[in-house]
């Protein structure tokens, strides 16, 4: 984690955020404090870091996202209801467990950008490093990482007990081992969110043993980062 102070980001250069993002591509998480920013101050910051999901390109993701989307590029992560008594996204009172975004899309962005608007004190997010936790793990297991292939979903319950995403398991198998543009070598490890594992594209039958493995080693507290939040908060994290 890298924490960029004394900064207004409304007033920065095409230049300087292009250095946050490489910022973010060293060190996975990008804290910047005190921002007072619109939705459309956010989505042209983060458009100059590269591509952005767009929540109301087509009529239904529109209709799917339409409690949740305030902007054509954000969503409300929150427990208060909007004028039609609608919660935000993940808006329980349960803690949200471990998970990362999207992992059944193969073409999903890997940047999260997160931004407290109010209400935020007295919230923690918590983050774990992949890549220092693959970096410490015996040879011999990052070797093995290398041949693993994941299948990945969602399911109620696992991370969440929102209903607002459908229970299913992806087709399509990512790589397990992760190195990012800048080379940083690391892990796609949503543990929650893994049904099933290949390893020289065969299905391993005890494949939680090995999830249960690694996590035992990702979980430990050197590799994480818990953010207390206050309102104005920035937190950009590679996923």
């Amino acid at each position: 984690m890298i924490e960029i102070k004394d900064v207004d980001l409304k007033q920065l250069s095409e230049l300087d955020i292009q250095q946050i993002g490489r910022d973010l591509l060293e060190h996975l998480v990008v804290v910047i404090r005190g921002q007072d920013l619109t939705p459309d101050d956010q989505s042209r910051i983060c458009g100059i870091i590269g591509d952005m999901q767009n929540y109301h390109k087509e009529t239904y993701v529109r209709e799917y996202t339409k409690n949740v989307a305030v902007h054509e590029n954000i969503l409300r992560v929150t427990g208060e209801k909007d004028k039609e008594g609608k919660q935000g996204l993940f808006g329980h009172n349960e803690v949200l467990d471990w998970h990362a975004n999207m992992v059944g899309n193969p073409m999903r962005d890997p940047l999260i950008w997160l931004y407290g608007v109010k209400g935020t004190k007295g919230s923690r997010t918590s983050w774990l490093d992949n890549a220092e936790a693959y970096k410490n793990l015996p040879e011999s297991l990052k070797e093995r990482i290398k041949k693993l292939k994941i299948y990945t979903g969602y399911e109620v319950n696992r991370i969440s007990p929102t209903t607002y995403f459908h229970d299913h398991i992806g087709d399509i198998p990512f790589d397990m081992y992760y190195k990012n543009p800048l080379g940083k070598e690391g892990m796609f490890f949503p543990f929650l969110q893994i049904f099933a594992m290949e390893e020289d594209g065969e299905f391993i039958d005890d494949y939680q043993e090995v999830i249960d493995e690694i996590r035992s080693h990702v979980e430990r507290e050197e590799y994480m980062y818990h953010h207390d939040w206050e309102d104005g908060d920035v937190v950009i994290s590679e996923q």
